[in-house]
């Protein structure tokens, strides 16, 4: 009886060591929750993991695939991640606010690839680009991307070289962008070249006007805007330049040429640009090089510039 009850305490001070211990470093109710994928379910590849914490907001979150690294993120965990047919685990791994570390995983089934085309948007951050220097399209998806790569083309790979493809990462799939960098290589004349990125079976294409360097100077002699139409006059070095007109980076239309290096336009913007027309950024950027430009608040032209252009 007495080596009995000697037992008894001596786990009892074990199980009660041991509880102070976990006391003193984890949470109360500190929990990770998966909600994808869930446990013992058939999924395709790419498949989506979501997890996060209960009890607690995780300031790093690492996810494991099959006991290997995939992904670290904050607050929680947000990815698509790819895998062959076949069992697979996934642990998430996180801290509670005491350091305290937590860990969960599920288990489940790849069966097959997700074969649907996503839908996205393709455009460049600014419809123009100065020869030398780089610019940049974005591809901005609806759905989850069914593949790990897109396809991308140039129509004048003399200017404008593109990868034929490039991977869309797991970040990338998470945040639902990705940006196509690109350098616009020395152009003796201005010219349009259309960027096609092709994912699945969905394709789309934007554009950009490749300008040469410096050899030009435009000016913004006049504007002004009322009832959502826009006047602008402007000027040249040149008789035979060709002046287009971009608001907020994107093209609006080109000037009239009205001979000796004067050029204007009239242009309806109601909603087609920009939301709040009652303040204007507007450049005019020549085909040889020049670039002028204003700004508009409330119907008053408040700066007006003119020059070659650096960007």
């Amino acid at each position: 009886m007495g080596k009995l009850n000697v037992s008894r305490l001596i786990k009892a001070a074990l199980t009660c060591g041991a509880i102070l211990l976990m006391s003193q470093f984890a949470v109360a109710g500190s929990s990770i929750y998966i909600a994808y994928p869930v446990s013992g379910s058939t999924v395709q590849s790419p498949f989506k993991v979501y997890a996060y914490g209960v009890g607690f907001t995780p300031t790093t979150v690492n996810v494991y695939l099959d006991g290997a690294l995939a992904s670290t993120s904050t607050f929680n965990a947000n990815v698509y991640l790819s895998a062959a047919n076949g069992s697979h685990r996934v642990t998430i791994q996180t801290s509670d606010s005491n350091g305290s570390l937590l860990y969960k995983d599920v288990s489940f089934y790849v069966s097959g690839s997700v074969t649907a085309a996503p839908t996205f948007t393709y455009s460049t951050n600014q419809q123009y680009t100065l020869s030398g220097t780089t610019g940049s399209a974005q591809l901005l998806f609806q759905s989850q991307p069914c593949c790990a790569s897109v396809a991308l083309a140039s129509s004048n790979p003399s200017l404008i070289n593109l990868p034929s493809s490039s991977a869309i990462t797991a970040s990338e799939m998470s945040s639902w962008v990705k940006y196509i960098n690109y350098v616009a290589s020395p152009a003796a004349s201005a010219s349009w070249v259309d960027l096609t990125a092709t994912v699945g079976t969905e394709s789309h294409a934007t554009r950009t006007w490749v300008v040469p360097a410096a050899g030009d100077i435009a000016t913004v002699t006049s504007t002004s805007y009322s009832s959502f139409k826009l006047d602008v006059s402007a000027t040249s070095q040149s008789s035979t330049a060709t002046l287009n007109l971009f608001v907020n980076g994107q093209f609006l239309g080109t000037l009239q040429n009205q001979g000796g290096g004067k050029y204007g336009g009239t242009f309806n913007i109601n909603t087609r640009v920009w939301s709040n027309p009652t303040s204007i950024n507007y450049r005019i950027v020549s085909s040889l090089g020049g670039c002028g430009t204003a700004y508009i608040k409330d119907g008053s032209v408040l700066s007006k510039t003119g020059g070659t252009c650096t960007y």
